[in-house]
């Protein structure tokens, strides 16, 4: 019995050892380093960033967005004024290969464009930085296959909103509609997205969204 005992005792030893040996190991491995430089996220790291990189409009953006939310209405104006010279250069300067192969990332430069123009007080410019990114989407929403990691809803749901901050109102409510029909139904985010403020009193739009109010309709279809 006592040499029994005396093998089990060794056995959960060495058990243990191994354990604690594996687990050494695989916490201790140095893992490959991500090439890829983290992106900045706070104010802090932006304004560093910009200093260096001064050229990057998409960066000049999310400061101004930063300086926004701080109440730093002065830092704010001059960053969304970098913001928009810088993207809209790049967009004007682009082959037109690259609009045709990356209609999306061109229409969300565009509204950008068109949110830094809004914010500098320039509702003319805006509208038609809008009207860029409308008509683009809506090419490329006419030729878009649905898939699961670009789901067609997404981007009709987009193009009702560029089509509202442009001004075509018809068009923004069309494209809402189609949205709804692809299986498109953030209620909360719609009812909250300032985008679709231009037609939110359209009693057309309010009827749209009543068909994908979770509490009338009694289910939630999960989109976005």
């Amino acid at each position: 019995m006592k040499w029994f005992a005396l093998k089990h005792v060794l056995w959960l030893s060495v058990m243990v050892g191994v354990s604690v040996g594996l687990w050494t190991l695989l916490t201790t491995t140095d893992a490959p380093a991500d090439p890829r430089p983290r992106e900045p996220r706070s104010k802090a790291e932006l304004i560093a960033y910009v200093a260096q990189n001064a050229s990057s409009g998409e960066h000049w953006y999310q400061l101004a967005i930063k300086h926004k939310a701080d109440g730093e209405s002065g830092q704010a104006l001059h960053a969304f004024e970098q913001a928009d010279r810088l993207i809209t250069a790049q967009l004007l300067n682009r082959p037109a290969s690259v609009e045709q192969a990356e209609p999306y990332y061109i229409t969300n430069a565009w509204y950008r464009v068109g949110l830094c123009r809004t914010e500098l007080g320039r509702m003319h410019e805006a509208r038609e930085a809008f009207l860029e990114a409308t008509q683009i989407l809506y090419v490329a929403c006419e030729l878009q296959p649905d898939s699961r990691n670009n789901p067609r809803r997404r981007s009709l749901y987009n193009l009702a909103c560029y089509a509202a901050r442009a001004g075509d109102l018809e068009l923004a409510i069309e494209s809402f509609e189609r949205a709804i029909d692809a299986k498109w139904g953030n209620y909360e985010y719609a009812s909250n997205d300032k985008d679709l403020d231009p037609i939110r009193e359209d009693p057309r739009f309010q009827a749209l969204m009543e068909r994908i109010n979770p509490i009338q309709s009694g289910r939630w279809i999960d989109g976005g």
